[in-house]
């Protein structure tokens, strides 16, 4: 028999049918499970002040990976930026997870975000906190920084200058990078124009995944391109939803070959405006900042139309990671044009190859894989996809086989699920391939991949 001690919020709604909720190992139950909870009895907790060791006791007294909040569109050990480029873990507490759901327009007092920063082998590597205290630094917006180590020894602590020099370039959004308690603007220019001035974007928001700065384009935006995503647009391109959720933004810099700015031209997820054009709202506007069209702005809506499935994006897809089965999954992948997916690292197109993949082999890998390639991340993430071209002595294409990871698929043998598709597009053979995990079983210490090392 198992016993589980709850630790209830001290301003938790006293009621007999209260929704329950347990989270261990990133696996959260469903609400249906209620219990009750009677008023109480004693004082609620005071919050510590402007004291670092005071106030990590306080955030450990109050069990705060279990009953803090992880960030809205964050799982755990996501990959940050730099100066956080480990991988990360953030938690809001009660009063920061309102502030944000309620678009308060600041962060109240009392507001704690904490960071868990890990090396890429998933172990802690060290804590941080922003804690807003009133009164402590009104010139930075209240914000009380502190650094925690593995160790539990204290790093820097109060009014850090390197924390709040860096976050007070998001101070519009009072000094939150990750997540604004901001209200999103009205569908018109003005708004729209004013929202991403304070956004300050180029310094807080993210290129497009997997593009860079001045990345080669063509008509009609230029023959270079800077894709600037918020982190709301950041997350579904992530985790794919398969669209893009109210407020997310997509700026496109639109540049000539001397990288001198021509044109801004914006998509804006604005619910309710434009229901027959996936809500889409259109901004162009010249390099000196004159509104050249907005709204429902033709010419945008007829060429992004045409990748409607993808929920009018063309940099980059969004759409749900497919089901195992072998239909689905080359679909999915033919629709992604896998060949214009990188190759796996190190490896060259048609390069040789042995039994049972052939004389020579291609191996293509989409961004997640890439990702956990390049970063060695120790395994590979779900939604991660190798397609191997396998060929005969005479070059000829003789079949493809696949490996996709889906989450829950076999969790025994880390979620892949396997695929040989032969050149006529027949399949011989999908799913659990005993032939494949047979082979593939010697490099389970490295995510059952042959190619590359992980870690």
């Amino acid at each position: 028999m198992n016993r589980i001690n709850a630790v209830v919020p001290s301003g938790a709604t006293p009621g007999n049918a209260v929704p329950l909720q347990i989270r261990a190992g990133g696996i959260t139950t469903a609400d249906t499970v209620t219990i009750a909870i009677d008023g109480a009895t004693e004082p609620a907790i005071t919050r510590p002040g402007a004291d670092a060791s005071a106030i990590w006791d306080f955030v450990f007294r109050q069990n705060f990976r279990q009953n803090f909040s992880l960030v809205p569109g964050k799982d755990q050990l996501y990959e940050g930026i730099a100066p956080h480029s480990q991988a990360l873990t953030v938690y809001l507490n009660p009063v920061a997870r309102q502030a944000i759901e309620s678009k308060a327009g600041s962060m109240p007092a009392g507001s704690m975000i904490i960071k868990e920063a890990h090396s890429a082998a998933g172990m802690l590597n060290a804590s941080l906190i922003m804690y807003k205290i009133t009164g402590f630094d009104p010139a930075n917006n209240d914000w009380f920084y502190s650094t925690r180590q593995a160790n539990g020894s204290m790093g820097a602590s109060g009014s850090v200058a390197g924390c709040f020099g860096c976050h007070a370039r998001a101070k519009e959004s009072d000094y939150m990078f990750l997540v604004s308690p901001l209200a999103a603007p009205e569908p018109n220019a003005a708004a729209v124009r004013d929202f991403i001035e304070k956004q300050n974007y180029r310094l807080t928001w993210r290129l497009w995944p997997g593009t860079s700065a001045f990345q080669p384009s063509g008509a009609p935006h230029g023959t270079l391109v800077s894709i600037w995503v918020n982190e709301l647009a950041y997350n579904a391109i992530r985790n794919r939803p398969g669209q893009m959720p109210a407020g997310a933004i997509v700026l496109k810099e639109n540049y000539n070959g001397e990288r001198v700015l021509q044109a801004t031209s914006i998509m804006y997820k604005s619910q309710g405006s434009n229901p027959s054009g996936g809500d889409w709202y259109w901004l162009q506007q010249t390099a000196a900042g004159q509104v050249a069209a907005e709204g429902r702005v033709q010419g945008c809506i007829s060429c992004h139309q045409q990748n409607s499935a993808n929920d009018h994006l063309w940099a980059g897809s969004i759409e749900r990671f497919p089901d195992t089965k072998a239909a689905a999954v080359w679909d999915y992948v033919a629709r992604q044009d896998y060949k214009s997916w990188k190759l796996f690292p190190g490896t060259t197109a048609q390069m040789r190859g042995n039994a049972p993949h052939g004389a020579f082999i291609t191996t293509y890998v989409n961004e997640p894989a890439l990702n956990a390639i390049e970063k060695k991340r120790g395994a590979m993430p779900p939604g991660s996809i190798l397609v191997k071209e396998n060929y005969g002595t005479d070059r000829n294409l003789a079949a493809v086989t696949l490996m996709y990871k889906s989450e829950g698929f076999d969790p025994d043998r880390n979620d892949w699920y396997w695929m040989q598709r032969m050149a006529d597009g027949s399949v011989r053979a999908e799913g659990k391939v005993s032939g494949c995990i047979n082979c593939h079983t010697a490099q389970a210490s490295n995510d059952y991949l042959f190619l590359g090392r992980l870690q």
